[in-house]
């Protein structure tokens, strides 16, 4: 099971972190975050990253032209895209590099609206669905993704602490899921990533 941490922005806290060895650390690039990496997350901290690390950079309804150039100038592996992008944005932004498109779950979600971004999405991020593209903290209902029946594997985000980490790990709720996303109850209230809690969910895998 892959461990994605994400919401990072301390050029401190991602030595830290990076000591860790998560299969993914995540930068958010949308500046209506409160992780918002920009300011304070240059290309020298970038490179420190070992290449075993995935870099992956999140938007949300960011122009291609700009992602391009985050791609380029960060040195990023991977692209999540977690607003409102089309088939098509995602098919573009995949010739640059892997694309992780993220869906908002509740309890109508229908996963066949998935379908369309299979061959142009390596890895869906199944979150809970919000009004604000993510970040709410709270965990959605684990029992609606038994319903999932396509092809690309996903990552499972929204709310995890390390009880409900622990737990998707230790029994996958299903075969297509490879690893899960933590991000806000991983967190200090100063916003830097909890070292001790992490290191107790690294423990687990």
């Amino acid at each position: 099971m892959k461990i994605k941490v994400c919401g990072l922005k301390d050029p401190t806290n991602v030595a830290q972190v990076t000591g860790l060895e998560p299969d993914y650390m995540g930068f958010i690039f949308y500046k209506e975050s409160k992780r918002y990496a920009a300011p304070t997350i240059n290309e020298k901290v970038m490179a420190k990253i070992p290449k075993n690390i995935t870099k992956v950079g999140v938007f949300v309804n960011e122009t291609e032209k700009n992602i391009i150039n985050l791609i380029k100038k960060y040195n990023l592996d991977s692209v999540q895209l977690h607003g409102d992008e089309s088939v098509e944005m995602c098919d573009k932004i995949q010739k640059y590099a892997p694309v992780i498109k993220a869906f908002g779950i509740n309890s109508s979600f229908d996963f066949n609206s998935c379908k369309e971004y299979e061959g142009v999405t390596d890895l869906f991020l199944f979150d809970t669905s919000t009004e604000n593209y993510g970040g709410s903290g709270k965990p959605f209902d684990h029992n609606l993704l038994k319903g999932y029946d396509l092809e690309t594997p996903f990552l499972i985000s929204g709310g995890l602490d390390l009880k409900t980490a622990t737990a998707l790990i230790e029994t996958p709720i299903h075969p297509k899921c490879i690893g899960i996303d933590v991000n806000s109850r991983f967190e200090q209230p100063n916003g830097m990533k909890d070292i001790t809690l992490l290191k107790q969910l690294f423990s687990r895998v």
